[in-house]
């Protein structure tokens, strides 16, 4: 799980996520999830994560008026 979450850390450094910030993840995978929690700890105030809705059991983590989350089963 470290380098999962140095990922998502290194991440939203580098997209500069703050206070106020809106937030778009794709994927809602493990690094998609923890770059969701990484950028809530930041400040931002809305987090939208796109993903397959197998992945949508990352409710439970951030259940928050501050996440939403989109199904998204296309295939490109």
């Amino acid at each position: 799980m470290i380098e999962p979450l140095s990922v998502a850390i290194h991440t939203c450094r580098r997209a500069d996520i703050k206070t106020n910030s809106h937030v778009i993840i794709f994927g809602a995978g493990p690094i998609g999830i923890l770059c969701g929690l990484v950028a809530k700890q930041r400040g931002a105030t809305q987090i939208l994560t796109v993903g397959k809705s197998r992945f949508l059991h990352q409710r439970k983590i951030c259940p928050d008026e501050h996440c939403v989350y989109a199904v998204s089963d296309m295939r490109l």
